[in-house]
């Protein structure tokens, strides 16, 4: 049998959410990127179609804001946040995403004033630009664990949780805490 003569790494670059950066360059007037693209190649074809509609056009047909360069906050400029992150969406690129699976690198790095007090209150976080938004509330018995998160089921605790919030506010009032709604 013949040994491995020669073995060659390429780095693999990942932003802190797996999506690549393509659209206006920050503070450079008429500059882009293209960059960060975790399966190489086989983006090219939709980043040059968006990119060659930014420079003859002045946008794209697309709504690009999950590449757009200037989603993150300064929060993802940590060295430790980025490696964190860095390492769990490299861990789980082939992983089965599920929609209400929050990955927990990288929490709490954002929180509202009120996040402590919803906390108490049952609040279930997912992270939004770095911020801890509730996204329901769990009831004592609700199963919060996060292996109840990995289903495309709708079933789950948060189904009805959500659904009594609903019903509260439908008629009376409501007042929600949404951090993060900012660029």
């Amino acid at each position: 049998t013949a040994g491995l003569s020669k073995v060659i790494n390429g780095p693999i670059p990942y932003a802190p959410d797996g999506n690549p950066l393509i659209g206006p360059m920050p503070g450079v007037p008429n500059a882009f990127e293209a960059c960060v693209f975790t399966f190489g190649i086989a983006q090219g074809g939709g980043a040059g179609k968006v990119l060659a509609e930014w420079v003859t056009e002045g946008q794209t047909e697309w709504d690009m804001w999950s590449c757009d360069p200037r989603r993150f906050t300064s929060f993802a400029s940590a060295p430790d946040y980025c490696v964190a992150k860095g390492m769990e969406i490299y861990g789980n690129e082939y992983a089965i995403q599920f929609p209400r699976h929050a990955w927990p690198e990288g929490r709490n790095r954002k929180l509202s004033p009120l996040h402590d007090r919803i906390k108490a209150l049952g609040g279930q976080f997912d992270a939004y630009n770095g911020w801890e938004r509730a996204t329901w509330y769990a009831q004592p018995g609700d199963d919060t664990s996060e292996e109840s998160t990995l289903t495309f089921r709708r079933d789950g605790p948060w189904q009805h949780r959500v659904r009594e919030e609903c019903l509260a506010v439908r008629d009376p009032a409501g007042i929600l805490d949404l951090p993060g709604f900012s660029r």
